[in-house]
């Protein structure tokens, strides 16, 4: 595996662009972003660890475009695995079938249709292992056929590249998912949240369940990874997994329920909608997904079997190990955003992790933001240690005089911060290209 950028350039000259085990011909009049060759390769790696077990899995691959993905899935996924790969342009379609036979992928592997990807996996009904829907834009006209076409158990995989829309434009976001959206530094983390409570109310409606494996943010796209499963006593339950929130400009939040188990599934009461910290009236956003992003047990699962050769490789690993060590706790803290609300220099990081240890909160950081940590501690408790590190006072923050604040380094510090991310990898430098013509 290679780097984006190092396939971009490596491709600028050449008559065939490579990424991989798999070349493509160049002249193919369709599209490719190098800027993805890290999803495909995060992808692939989910796909091996979860279809493991699975004999002769079958993976459907919407929207295939130059074909890219799916011959990288027919050659380097298990060997009894049947590629589906399907696309609505001729041309496209075309061009697949040139890159089958340039890369000389046998032809038992792999079954090309062309056709509009909704109402082929609206016409097999629990048939695939896996679909993966990778489109330019939002997945979410996508997703419901998609559900419809996946076994019980299967693994849906979904990516979005509009992460500016569901973090930025109330209007569209609504349009597109079907959610209030507020501005916030946490974007990357609620624009996960939004894609998963979109998943999971259209599952809803088929007494469907999801179960996220994995959930990415990364560079300007979102990719999540969902087992599904197609049984109903449970259906209830994972409604309680989306919520309101009352969300203010000083990063507080406040959870609002879209039901009450304890009562009978009754909509919740709304509660004060006035800031505690900062005395302003909440802005109410939502619903958003609650509940856990990642299932540790499979990222640590995947993280033993990739290798650290290449650097999409270490990229990789670097992400899982984020990953790995996140609390499931609602968004994440930006540094620079609260100190640039309480009007100071950003706090070491390691100092503010050893305070939130030392008062026995858990603490962690994100893969969202290096520069944000994740935390059960109440946002107060955040703006007195900023406050008590400066020896400062702000009239708008309620000082704890009580609060007995160290910022001593500990063990669980140290081995927060010291293990090898491969933070200089972590971002591409490539962005979205334009939409192709038709």
């Amino acid at each position: 595996m290679v780097d984006a950028a190092t396939v971009f350039a490596k491709n600028l000259d050449e008559e065939y662009i490579e990424e991989n085990t798999v070349r493509i011909q160049k002249h193919s009049n369709v599209f490719y972003n190098p800027a993805q060759s890290f999803n495909r390769d995060i992808s692939i790696e989910v796909i091996k660890n979860f279809t493991k077990n699975i004999e002769s899995p079958k993976i459907f691959e919407a929207m295939s475009a130059t074909g890219l993905r799916g011959l990288r899935y027919a050659k380097e996924l298990k060997n009894d695995s049947k590629i589906y790969m399907c696309d609505i342009d001729r041309n496209a379609i075309n061009s697949i079938q040139e890159n089958i036979n340039f890369n000389k992928i046998d032809l038992n592997k792999i079954e090309l249709i062309e056709g509009d990807c909704r109402k082929i996996m609206i016409s097999k009904p629990d048939y695939f292992d896996v679909v993966d829907i990778d489109p330019f834009g939002s997945c979410t006209p996508f997703i419901e056929s998609a559900i419809i076409s996946i076994k019980n158990n299967g693994l849906l995989c979904l990516t979005s590249t509009d992460i500016a829309i569901i973090s930025n434009n109330p209007l569209k976001c609504y349009m597109k998912y079907n959610t209030v959206t507020y501005k916030t530094p946490a974007f990357h983390e609620l624009a996960l949240r939004t894609l998963l409570s979109v998943a999971n109310r259209i599952a809803s409606k088929h007494s469907i369940t999801i179960e996220p494996l994995l959930s990415v943010s990364v560079d300007f796209y979102i990719r999540i990874f969902l087992r599904i499963k197609k049984s109903n006593h449970k259906t209830r339950e994972n409604i309680l997994k989306i919520s309101n929130y009352f969300l203010c400009h000083c990063f507080n939040y406040l959870e609002v329920p879209l039901f009450n188990k304890s009562d009978k599934f009754r909509s919740k009461k709304v509660p004060n909608n006035i800031c505690n910290i900062c005395g302003s009236v909440f802005n109410l956003a939502g619903p958003y997904w609650n509940s856990n992003l990642h299932d540790k047990i499979f990222v640590d699962e995947m993280l033993k079997k990739i290798n650290e050769n290449s650097l999409n490789e270490k990229r990789m690993i670097g992400f899982l190990r984020f990953i790995s060590q996140e609390i499931d706790t609602f968004l994440y803290y930006s540094i620079p955003a609260i100190s640039s609300y309480i009007k100071t220099s950003c706090v070491p990081l390691s100092k503010i992790i050893s305070a939130l240890f030392n008062l026995n909160y858990e603490v962690s950081l994100t893969h969202c933001s290096l520069k944000s940590i994740k935390t059960n501690a109440p946002l107060d408790i955040i703006y007195n240690i900023f406050l008590k590190y400066f020896n400062i006072n702000r009239d708008y923050i309620n000082l704890i005089n009580t609060l007995e604040i160290s910022f001593e380094e500990n063990k669980k510090t140290n081995e927060l911060i010291t293990k090898n991310y491969y933070k200089k990898l972590f971002y591409s430098n490539l962005g979205p290209l334009s939409k192709p013509k038709n």
